[in-house]
Order: C-alpha cells, then structure tokens, then sequence
C-alpha cells in the first residue's frame, strides 16, 4: 500500500494528479524569464497575482517545469481575500518547493496575512537554521501551532515542504519525511487580508525561489512518509495572456513634461500641457521639478485603474503647510462628484500638513486613505497610494500611514489627469510647492509594507 492517505484507493475519488476539486491555488511559477505575472491554474482559479516589489519569473532555478518565482528579500505576491484561504477546524494541505537563498532571520515563505502579526498562518518562517510553522486561532497568541518545526533549512537546496491537517492532527514534512505532529481542535482565527508569497509580519521577507506551491482545502493529502512530486501537478491549465501592465505615467518633469511612459508596453501616446515657466529647482531627481504648476493630460484608457492592483507615487516639497487646504493630483472635479475617479489632498496646520488619498466607486461617495504628515517645509517627501486585492496602503517616505478596505472597481472619470491640482480644477488651491517623478502603475502593488523609497528616477 502506497504511504499516506489511503482511502482514495478504495472509494473515494482519486486525485486527477494533484490539480483536482481540492486544490484551491496552485501557481507553476513558469514563463518568460523576467516576466512579473503569476497565475493561479488551478481549476478554481484565482486569476492572477498581485505583485509587490519585484518578484520576477526566473529561469535561473527551477524544480519543476520551465521556471520558479524569484524573490530578491524586498518583494512578494498576493492573491486576494477569499473563503478557499480560511480553513476553519477542516482538513487542508499546503505543499512547495523553495530554494532559499538566505538564512534571513523572520523571513517566511507562506502568509495567510503579511502584515498582521499573529497570522492564522505562517509557513516556513526561518529561524536559527530551522524552517518553522506558526498558526494563530486568536490574536496575542500562537494557539494551534508555536515554532514547530519543518526541520533544517539548508541554503542554496531544493526541498519540497509540506503542513497538513487531518481531523485534529497536523503534520509537517520536509522532503517526503515527517519532522513535527501536534493535536489541536481549535480553528484558524478569521481574516480578510490577502494571501501572501514570500512575506510575514510585514517586513518578513524571502529571499530565493519557490516552485509548485499548492493549496489544498478539505483533503489531508499526506499523513505519513511520501515521495515528493517530481513532475507538475496536473491537468494543466493554461494562463491567459499576461495583462497589460506597469507604468502609464512617468513624468521626469526636467526640463520638459515628456511622459517617458509613452508608447511603452502598449500604451499609447500621453499628450500633457504645461503652461510655461513652472519647471526648475528644486528638483529630488534630475535637472528640474514642477514648481509652483500644473500639469495635465486628457483622460485616456492607459489611466483607468479598474479593480486590480496600482501603484500611484510622486515626490512633494511643501513650501508652505500651514495653507489649509491643497489639491495634489489626481481625476477628480469637485467634492461630491459626479466625474471623481481618484485625488490626493493636503490638510495643513500651524505645524504640519496632512497627505490624504480619495478614490472613489461610483464618481462621488470617497473612501479616504492617509499617507502620512509633512512637518518641515522645503523637504521632499515620497507619498505613495496602492492597492493590493480590496486593500488600499498609504505611505509617506516609505512608512505606512494607514490602511482601508475598497473593493470592486474604481469609477472611470473622464476628466483630465493632474499634478499640481486635481482634474481641470475646482476652485481648491493648487498644491503650494514643487513635484517630481510621477508615476502611475497599473497592474502591480509596488509596496505593501515599509519600503526604503526610490533613491532614483524610475524607468518604464
């Protein structure tokens, strides 16, 4: 009799060679060397991924089929909330491969959720040499599992990794062969975060490859010693093709209000106005910024952010916080709407002034995001917005400022494009200093936690 589970061999309906009604994600990692996009092919699939950082398609390594995801220490990906990732007190299985590349201490492999501490789940987490496994029914503690182990973690070696729970038993494998079983009846604490590759607890970050994960809900593939898989997990499915995505908007703002996103990567050509005069210095990067002006395109397909991830980022030096109220950026028109896509904002006070992000589902109701406080005029600041499955991030200078749910998709405004205002502009003044480096990311969630900011202009 083969080891492990039995049943399917007398009964129950066998495995279609792993990828079955079971199977809840399952990412092959293969494609294009430097290619960004990962995709969920299993039957049930979630579509693709979103990316934070740069995680890249890497022929380089792979264990299984053409390629493996490589994370350089500073990146990740995420699938968006959803009920296949909360198993409850039910049987589950999550099994890959990684090739870790550095013994980074918190660094973990598998998140249900990348930012809060007590995760229900942390998979692979390094520590001391040892792969372990942390799993929360409650937050302030690790009620189900705490530090057991998935056994040494050689660097710079392919080893095949597997957690699972059958009834009130779990069981850890590394390389077909089992290194920790514990009992617990309690179920996983609920979460509506996405489910994260390559991150932890924020700043947990992998560094390395991983190939043919998998994530199976209801069944307990493994309960003794096994041979782990050598070939892909099938039927296969087929991706579509890689979305458009990355950079829409690159504005230098040098010596010119040239958009170098233009014609890149299929987008088409950005025609922006500047009235003469408001370039020059200060500038963050380059030979200029856009001081004291507006600069503006007409609305266009390339902007339209929809409801996948995006990244929108500048920098801003404040020449004066205590004005009270600034329009940034941004597709909007007037408060209430109708034609509101998205807006940056500034509040200021005797001592400092405020970033806010607004985006908008229907053109006028607006969730509001925080970014941060600007305390020290003529100072540049990095702000940036993003989204990652139904979950907005605002930064200031690389530091989270706050969070907040959105989901579906963002109203698509006609109306022009920005910086330095927001749209064709409302009667709220302009922003009050300069600007640099604008860009907007379509398809890609740069950053998700604490980030050191760009020290570069960016490139398409």
């Amino acid at each position: 009799m083969l080891s492990g589970i039995a049943p399917a061999l007398f009964g129950a309906p066998a495995a279609a060679a792993g990828n079955d009604a079971f199977t809840k994600l399952l990412m092959h990692a293969d494609g294009n060397n430097n290619d960004w996009s990962f995709y969920d092919c299993s039957l049930t699939s979630h579509g693709f991924a979103d990316t934070n950082g740069s995680p890249l398609v890497s022929t380089a390594q792979k264990k299984i089929g053409s390629a493996s995801a490589l994370f350089n220490g500073s990146s990740s990906i995420a699938w968006p909330n959803n009920a296949d990732w909360e198993f409850g007190t039910g049987n589950f299985t999550i099994d890959w491969w990684e090739y870790r590349t550095s013994g980074a201490a918190g660094a973990v492999a598998i998140s249900r959720d990348a930012t809060t501490t007590y995760s229900p789940f942390l998979l692979g987490y390094y520590a001391s040499g040892i792969r372990q496994v942390y799993m929360a029914s409650a937050d302030g503690a690790w009620g189900i599992a705490n530090a057991k182990t998935l056994g040494a973690a050689t660097l710079n070696v392919w080893t095949h990794l597997a957690v699972v729970r059958n009834g009130t038993t779990f069981y850890c494998f590394r390389d077909g062969v089992q290194t920790d079983t514990w009992t617990s009846a309690a179920a996983f604490r609920a979460n509506s975060n996405p489910l994260s590759i390559g991150v932890g607890q924020s700043t947990g970050y992998f560094t390395g490859y991983i190939d043919e994960l998998r994530i199976s809900k209801g069944i307990a593939r493994w309960t003794a010693n096994f041979t782990p898989p050598t070939v892909a997990y099938a039927p296969a499915v087929t991706p579509p093709a890689q979305p458009q995505t990355t950079t829409r908007v690159l504005l230098h703002l040098d010596t010119n209000q040239t958009d170098s996103a233009s014609g890149v990567k299929g987008n088409g050509t950005h025609t922006w106005t500047l009235p003469a005069g408001f370039m020059g210095t200060p500038a963050k990067f380059g030979a200029g910024a856009l001081n004291n002006g507006v600069v503006t395109c007409p609305a266009h397909a390339d902007f339209v952010l929809s409801s996948g991830a995006f990244t929108i980022d500048f920098w801003l030096n404040c020449s004066d916080y205590t004005v009270p109220v600034t329009a940034i950026a941004g597709q909007s028109n007037t408060a209430g709407g109708p034609n509101n896509g998205w807006k940056f904002q500034s509040q200021g006070s005797a001592v400092k002034t405020s970033i806010s992000f607004f985006l908008s589902a229907n053109g006028s109701a607006e969730t509001t995001l925080f970014c941060g406080e600007i305390i020290n005029n003529s100072t540049w600041a990095h702000v940036a917005a993003v989204r990652s499955g139904n979950t907005l991030y605002g930064f200031l200078d690389g530091v989270l400022g706050g969070t907040v749910a959105f989901s579906g998709s963002v109203f698509n405004s006609t109306t022009t494009l920005s910086f330095g205002r927001w749209g064709v502009g409302d009667g709220t003044p302009n922003w009050n200093g300069s600007i640099d480096e604008c860009r907007l990311t379509i398809g890609k969630a740069l950053w998700t936690a604490a980030f050191t900011p760009p020290t570069a202009p960016g490139s398409p």
